[in-house]
């Protein structure tokens, strides 16, 4: 899973990486057009589970549950409020949101998010995983280490 939050680009909660939240919001986005591209021409669903999930299209907030004991009562709203907002993309805009809370509650969500994932596509997030690597591995040799 370590891995994943770095590919991910989303390990809020420390000073600086609003920018690199928000580069990896745009890229998630834009993986979600690639997404619908490919799902309409093949069978490319499950390659993409994650970034749908991210981008709201798989409707399943049972991330957002459970966490009565870990945060203080002004983060229970804020995220009560995130469990009742109705658009899409909860997962992104908690990611991207300006707000200190929202990358503290990210910080807790994440991991049951990535869990959730992982139960409906297992190999999808092990090819994306190996893909990404493959990729970056060109410009920068030490991720191989990771």
């Amino acid at each position: 899973m370590r891995q994943m939050r770095g590919i991910l680009f989303t390990m809020g909660g420390r000073r600086g990486q609003e920018s690199i939240n928000s580069a990896g919001v745009k890229v998630v986005r834009l993986l979600g057009l690639l997404a619908s591209h490919l799902s309409s021409a093949t069978n490319a669903h499950n390659s993409f589970y994650l970034v749908e999930r991210l981008r709201g299209k798989q409707h399943d907030d049972s991330y957002l549950r459970g966490y009565d004991d870990l945060l203080d009562k002004s983060e229970l709203s804020w995220l009560d409020q995130w469990r009742k907002f109705k658009g899409d993309g909860v997962a992104l805009r908690i990611v991207d949101g300006p707000n200190e809370k929202d990358r503290r509650l990210w910080r807790h969500v994440f991991p049951a998010f990535l869990q959730s994932c992982v139960k409906h596509s297992g190999a999808a997030l092990s090819v994306f995983r190996e893909s990404i690597v493959v990729v970056v591995s060109r410009y920068h040799p030490s991720i191989s280490q990771v």
